[in-house]
């Protein structure tokens, strides 16, 4: 079997981002982002993020389709570039120490640092408190404290 070339690996991993980050713009998953959501996702309406959503907006119907994004280009917010951030330092510690991620998901859901994640932290961190993340937090709860 061929191995994947650096170019295709390249292209993959610029094709995850660019999903990532659409389906980050697309605040509600319906498809596609207005630009109500594109600003509210970029922190802010400013000349530069007007342009940039134009840009975007190949047809010039105020709606930018997966299609039509192009993706990295894209700025991040600051949280986000910090969230990535951490995310890479979590898997070049969990590559030397494979209980490292499962720490460093810990602290993270930990949110008053006192050892212990209560349902209130645990929602908090995973932003929704839907269904799914309430069999999740039960699943997680092993002595259902």
């Amino acid at each position: 079997a061929a191995h994947p070339t650096a170019s295709n690996e390249l292209l993959q991993g610029h094709e995850q981002r660019r999903l990532a980050i659409y389906n980050g713009l697309d605040q509600n998953s319906d498809g596609q982002v207005t630009r109500a959501e594109f600003m509210e996702s970029v922190g802010g309406e400013t000349a530069d993020y007007v342009a940039l959503f134009q840009k975007e907006d190949k047809n010039g119907d105020g709606i930018i389709t997966l299609e039509e994004f192009d993706g990295p280009r894209v700025p991040l917010t600051k949280e986000q570039q910090q969230a990535q951030e951490e995310a890479q330092r979590v898997l070049q510690q969990t590559r030397s120490d494979p209980s490292a991620m499962k720490k460093a998901v810990f602290q993270r859901l930990d949110i008053d640092s006192n050892g212990e994640v209560t349902k209130a932290e645990f929602f908090k961190a995973m932003g929704k408190d839907g269904e799914e993340t309430q069999q999740l937090f039960k699943r997680e709860d092993k002595n259902g404290d």
